[in-house]
């Protein structure tokens, strides 16, 4: 996942300390995972024209190391008079696709009719999905009854998770009380299925107090 950093020194006298350095820090759920220097100015400048007063720079976010909803992201400027601003910014990272599970309280079939299955008695399904970021609007759930009405999925619960919590579960019924031929067949998406994110800081340095200017979340 690419960030890119926009840095500008800039007053309203035209006079400014120019960018001494960019650093990144990237955490997961408390832990580091990624830091390093973007920019460093190490040059000794002759006048206020060999100043940096404007860095952009880019750096990717590993999704491997930072598989959680609890991503944090500092980025640290600091200009030659010392002053420094830290932006922070809190991200969410899911590379787990959804699992779905579904099984039944009442197997006891008869097939002695024929390779078809049939049951004396109601059935209940129940359908689970293992998923951290669960949106039950991307489940796409087809019932269908030969004769009759088809029965609808229940509302979901949740069964806590541990650890980035990839192994939540969210539980589901399906009551087949009546007398028909049914099929059933369903699908299910996470909410991290969109455009690829690119966070975009930019800062604004000033001699006397580092001011983040604008932070924003583009979709491409």
């Amino acid at each position: 996942m690419p960030v890119s950093i926009e840095v500008s020194d800039e007053n309203a006298t035209g006079v400014a300390s120019g960018i001494k350095s960019v650093n990144y820090t990237v955490t997961n759920m408390g832990q580091p995972t990624q830091d390093g220097t973007l920019y460093s100015y190490d040059k000794t400048a002759a006048g206020l024209k060999d100043l940096e007063n404007h860095v952009t720079e880019q750096f990717d976010i590993s999704a491997a190391s930072n598989n959680s909803n609890e991503v944090r992201i500092d980025v640290t400027a600091t200009d030659n008079a010392g002053t420094a601003y830290t932006v922070t910014k809190y991200i969410k990272i899911d590379t787990t696709a959804p699992t779905v599970q579904v099984s039944y309280d009442n197997n006891s079939a008869d097939t002695s009719f024929g390779d078809t299955a049939y049951f004396k008695a109601p059935r209940t399904a129940t359908v689970k999905v293992t998923e951290r970021n669960f949106d039950a609007s991307k489940v796409a759930a087809e019932i269908k009854a030969a004769a009759g009405k088809a029965p609808a999925l229940s509302n979901w619960s949740t069964e806590g998770g541990s650890g980035n919590g990839d192994d939540t579960v969210h539980v589901a019924t399906i009551y087949y009380g009546h007398d028909d031929d049914y099929t059933f067949g369903i699908g299910v998406k996470d909410i991290a299925e969109m455009p690829q994110q690119e966070w975009i800081m930019q800062i604004r340095l000033h001699r006397q107090n580092l001011q983040l200017i604008r932070q924003h979340l583009l979709f491409r």
